[in-house]
C-alpha cells in the first residue's frame, strides 16, 4: 500500500499554470456571485417585512386553531418561521372524495407571488429575491407587502381575502371553515 502522498508523486506541478483560487475568478463568475448576494440580500429584506405583516402572526395560528380542534394536517416542509410561509396544503384527516382530501392557503402580495418558480412552500434561509424585485426600495416594498392578499382554494371554490379590510380575521375564517365543511356537505356528490 502506497504511503500519504506517494500515489501523488509521479504526478508534476507545473510552474507555468497559476493555481486558480476565489481569488482569481473571472470576472463572469464575480459578477454571477454579486448578483446573487444582492438577491440574497433582497430577499432577507422581503423575508424580515413579510414576518412583521398581519398575516404573519394571524394565518399560521388559524391553521394551528384548525389542527389541533379538527385534526387537519399541515403539510410543512421546512423550519422556516411561520410568518414567512407562503403556503400550506391543509390534509383532511377523514375520509372524502379524493378532489377534496385537501385545501390550498396561499399568501400573495399585490396579486403575485413571491415564490418566482411557484414550487417552493416557504423561502428558505437563503432565498434570493425574483429579478423583477431587486430594484424596489424598502418603501415600495412595504407597499407592495401592505397589499397582501389571503387565498383559500378548495373544492368548493377560491376565496380571495385582502388583508387591508377592517374584518379580514373574520372573512378568512368563514373561508377556512367552508373549505373545510364543503367535503362533508358533499360526501354523496
Amino acid at each position: 500500500m502506497m504511503t500519504t502522498g506517494e500515489w501523488l508523486s509521479d504526478l508534476q506541478v507545473s510552474q507555468e499554470t497559476p493555481v486558480r483560487g476565489n481569488a482569481a475568478q473571472s470576472p463572469r463568475d464575480r459578477s454571477t456571485a454579486l448578483h446573487t448576494q444582492r438577491c440574497r440580500r433582497q430577499g432577507e429584506k422581503i423575508k424580515s417585512h413579510l414576518s412583521q405583516t398581519p398575516a404573519a402572526q394571524v394565518v399560521p395560528q388559524l391553521l394551528n386553531d384548525m389542527r389541533e380542534a379538527l385534526g387537519v394536517r399541515l403539510d410543512l416542509h421546512s423550519l422556516e418561521k411561520p410568518g414567512c410561509r407562503l403556503l400550506w396544503k391543509v390534509t383532511f384527516r377523514y375520509e372524502s372524495p379524493a378532489t377534496y382530501r385537501y385545501f390550498i392557503v396561499k399568501r400573495l402580495f399585490a396579486g403575485q407571488e413571491l415564490d418566482p418558480q411557484g414550487h417552493s412552500h416557504y423561502l428558505g434561509p437563503d432565498w434570493e429575491a425574483p429579478e423583477a424585485w431587486l430594484e424596489y426600495t424598502d418603501e415600495e416594498l412595504l407597499q407592495l407587502l401592505s397589499q397582501e392578499e389571503i387565498v383559500v382554494r378548495s373544492g368548493a371554490g377560491k376565496w380571495v381575502v385582502s388583508v387591508e379590510n377592517s374584518d379580514w380575521q373574520a372573512q378568512l375564517q368563514r373561508a377556512l371553515r367552508e373549505a373545510y365543511r364543503f367535503p362533508f356537505q358533499h360526501a354523496g356528490d
